[in-house]
């Protein structure tokens, strides 16, 4: 690139560097936008149950539940042990 290591990772602290550079990886990434979704239904179609899941999670479709178990020690401030 012509410049040396050190004013490269300098660059990379400054904000407006930062900036322009996720300018730079949005625009490139936006022009493949629909090639990927197109490609991810493909993979829907055909049964990839793990494309599915990630289909309808980034269309707000799908929250997995999580289950929660084990056992709870409630202490109060005090330091008291209350119910295990």
């Amino acid at each position: 690139m012509g410049i040396s290591r050190a004013t490269f990772y300098r660059w990379l602290d400054e904000d407006e560097y930062k900036q322009f550079v996720n300018a730079l990886i949005d625009k490139y990434t936006d022009s493949e936008l629909s090639t990927v979704w197109k490609a991810l239904i493909e993979q829907c179609k055909n049964g990839n149950t793990q494309a599915i899941k990630l289909y309808f999670e980034l269309k707000g479709k799908y929250k997995q539940a999580l289950d929660i178990s084990g056992d709870v020690k409630v202490i109060f401030e005090g330091g008291e042990n209350v119910r295990d």
